[in-house]
């Protein structure tokens, strides 16, 4: 049958899996001034590879993700703000991990002491959502159904970054055309 993309979680779906997810994943969040922000990444790997005709269109590349996590840690110069940073994926990639070393602080880069990052490659699947849907004040999601159901039960008042696309919910930042069009040239040159 033809896709129904957001249509299939309507308000009744969204709220009768928040009703089943609530004592695990939906709990509230203390108030009070926080100094940390936590950015979950999914990062669709495994069955999608860049050079594959089927699978090409849903894959995004490391730069991607990691021209994102730096513009959502840099945003600030005040040091002030702690930012942990939480990739999830899976360990069959092809493209390195060790990509994500250069968020790491460095002697020469003072702004990223104040990032960690933890990579948590080929982690239970329940621990991605309660990461994502729990901890993330800003989710990074990939090109997946698997990404988009978990974002759909975030709670509102966190920031969902996408790649445009059909299914974006109207309250989730899309990507710009210029960033979508770098990607593509990215892919095409891989």
């Amino acid at each position: 049958g033809k896709r129904q993309g957001l249509k299939a979680f309507t308000v009744e779906w969204t709220n009768c899996m928040r009703g089943f997810l609530k004592n695990e994943f939906l709990t509230t969040r203390p108030k009070g001034p926080k100094k940390e922000t936590t950015i979950v990444v999914h990062i669709r790997r495994g069955d999608v590879q860049p050079c594959d005709l089927y699978t090409k269109n849903r894959y995004l590349t490391n730069r991607y993700y990691l021209d994102l996590i730096r513009e959502y840690t840099t945003g600030s110069n005040n040091n002030e703000n702690i930012y942990k940073v939480i990739v999830h994926s899976q360990n069959r990639s092809f493209e390195p991990w060790s990509d994500f070393n250069s968020l790491l602080p460095s002697a020469n880069d003072h702004h990223q002491s104040n990032v960690t990052v933890e990579l948590k490659l080929d982690a239970p699947l329940r621990e991605v959502w309660s990461d994502i849907i729990v901890k993330a004040d800003v989710f990074l999601m990939s090109k997946s159904a698997f990404s988009q159901a978990a974002a759909v039960l975030m709670n509102v008042n966190s920031t969902v970054v996408c790649m445009p696309h059909p299914h974006c919910h109207s309250r989730w930042i899309r990507m710009n055309h210029t960033r979508k069009q770098e990607e593509k040239a990215r892919l095409e040159n891989m």
